[in-house]
């Protein structure tokens, strides 16, 4: 990553700071010399297989979001909703640890969470109860319809149009 970084402010500069429409002409591919994506770049790279699981314990012990939400105030009258009703779905989820960690933490929430990767991701998923597993290219229309959004404090730089996290209602 050391060389992309550098490069950094001669790309922004050479593209006059315009935001990146075009996931397969950001700065990873001037520096790497190609025309793949980020992600299918990485998985070629021998590396990459350690990334996720430095991802997943990175963060331990630390904090997150689950600490913070205000999720049963947030979901009030979700108690009343069918078991059918997606609650959660984490898209671009790795190997889950965010569905995880919401049915450890709330394990008798009724409602479907669903984990979203790429199939390359998704096949190292170990099996977790009371979470789904679906493949999802988040450059594509999200597969999952109907949700409530709840709109992040930030926008997610690799996406291609804003994004919303779908938790709850």
């Amino acid at each position: 990553m050391g060389p992309v970084f550098q490069e950094v402010p001669a790309f922004l500069a050479e593209n006059k700071y315009q935001d990146i429409t075009d996931n397969t002409k950001t700065v990873l591919q001037k520096v790497h010399k190609t025309d793949l994506p980020a992600f299918t770049w990485y998985q070629q790279q021998e590396s990459f297989k350690y990334f996720q699981q430095y991802l997943m314990i990175s963060r331990e012990g630390q904090p997150d979001w689950l600490s913070s939400f205000p999720m049963k105030q947030e979901i009030r009258s979700w108690s009343n909703a069918g078991p059918e009703k997606v609650l959660f779905v984490d898209i671009g989820g790795g190997f889950g640890h965010q569905c995880i960690g919401l049915r450890a933490k709330y394990p008798e929430l009724p409602g479907r969470v669903i984990l979203q990767d790429i199939p390359q991701t998704l096949e190292h998923v170990q099996p977790s109860p009371g979470v789904e597993v679906m493949a999802q290219d988040f450059w594509q229309p999200q597969a999952i319809k109907g949700m409530s959004p709840v709109q992040p404090p930030f926008s997610h730089p690799l996406l291609p149009h804003p994004v919303t996290l779908s938790p709850l209602h």
